[in-house]
């Protein structure tokens, strides 16, 4: 995870050097995403999530995904995977998964 960690940091410092996102709410997020990197006692995997969310979030914005954003996605998506992820950690950091049943109501839908 060391080496893993060591080549985040290198993207996130790239992704934060890119013009077309200085200045953007997602600066925040890669700020915070590389003072978590440099805590040794934090989890590699959390941050990783939290990353993918946060591009996400800017990707369902009416935006387009800067390149610097999609390479730091490329490379921690297999480590967030939520299927990967142990229940603790998925609800600390609120990733949904399993099934979801909707509400029950008064809608008879084979009527």
């Amino acid at each position: 995870m060391e080496m893993k960690t060591a080549q985040l940091r290198i993207l996130i410092d790239q992704a934060k050097q890119d013009p077309v996102i200085a200045g953007d709410a997602v600066q925040t997020v890669l700020n915070q995403a590389e003072t978590e990197l440099q805590d040794v006692h934090n989890n590699y995997i959390k941050t990783a999530v939290r990353l993918t969310q946060a591009i996400s979030q800017y990707y369902l914005a009416p935006k387009q995904v800067p390149q610097s954003l999609q390479t730091i996605d490329d490379f921690v998506k297999t480590d967030a995977d939520a299927d990967k992820l142990d229940s603790k950690t998925k609800r600390e950091l609120g990733v949904i998964s399993g099934y979801i049943r909707p509400p029950f109501n008064d809608d008879k839908f084979l009527d």
